[in-house]
Order: structure tokens, then C-alpha cells, then sequence
């Protein structure tokens, strides 16, 4: 099971507008989960971001994801792939503590969002199980 992917929307930057709306209206109908927050109050990378978008939830099973774009504020780009305008952050949280039930609940979650995106996305990183640092991470 990959517990942490970072995957790449194919779309422009200016389709955040849409993307963000789509995943709302996903958490909301589907599942009846409130929608992303907006944050900006820190940075999730090294990167320069004003803001990016999340949601979790903290009963059992565990999840949460982000979504924020490839290229920052000073044109650097997080992965090369520069097609991909928009990065979704997968974790799924503490999965040894869920049932086998539970990690597919999870999993399902995850391809429901991913399809509910609507645009084309792919796969820019799986990271390894254990402690792998999260590419241009902000806490070293």
C-alpha cells in the first residue's frame, strides 16, 4: 500500500478555480465532509507558496491531502514535469492501528477524489515506507 504519492493534475494554473471547486463538491456530496481550507499561515515547502489547500480527517481512518501548484511564486518548479500545474498530496495516516476494512475505505477515498478531479493526473512520486523526507519539504 503507498502511503504517501504526490501526483500531478495535467491542467493549467488557472484551473484552480475548477479543481478546487470539483474536490468541494466531491467531499461534499460523497462523503459529507466540509471542504479544503485555504492556509496560509505556513508553508508546506521550501518553496515560495502564499497559500495552499488541505483537508483531513482525524477519526479513524486517518487521511489527509493537499493540493497546491508545481511552479511557486519566483517560477521555481517542485517536479520537472511543468504539464502538471497542480500537485495533490496523498497521506494516508496511521495505517498499521486500521483494519484491512479501514485501508480500503481509505484507498477508495483516494480513487474517488482522484477521479472526481476530472483532469488527467499521474503519478510524480511514491515516497518509501519509513521516515522518506517529503520532496522540498520546509522542515528539515
Amino acid at each position: 500500500m503507498d502511503i504517501r504519492v504526490e501526483y500531478g493534475i495535467i491542467c493549467q494554473r488557472e484551473d484552480e478555480k475548477e479543481l478546487v471547486k470539483r474536490i468541494n463538491k466531491f467531499l461534499k456530496n460523497e462523503y459529507e465532509y466540509r471542504k479544503m481550507d485555504k492556509r496560509k499561515e505556513y508553508s508546506i515547502s521550501a518553496l515560495n507558496y502564499d497559500y495552499y489547500y488541505c483537508q483531513f480527517i482525524k477519526e479513524k481512518p486517518r487521511w489527509y491531502f493537499d493540493l497546491y501548484p508545481n511552479e511557486d511564486l519566483d517560477g521555481k518548479f517542485k517536479f520537472d514535469n511543468k504539464a502538471a500545474q497542480w500537485i495533490l498530496w496523498v497521506k494516508k495516516q496511521l495505517v498499521d492501528n486500521n483494519t484491512e476494512e479501514e485501508n480500503e475505505q481509505v484507498n477508495v477515498f483516494f480513487e474517488k477524489l482522484i477521479e472526481a478531479i476530472g483532469y488527467e493526473t499521474i503519478i510524480l512520486h511514491k515516497y518509501k515506507d519509513g521516515n522518506e523526507e517529503r520532496i522540498g519539504s520546509a522542515f528539515r
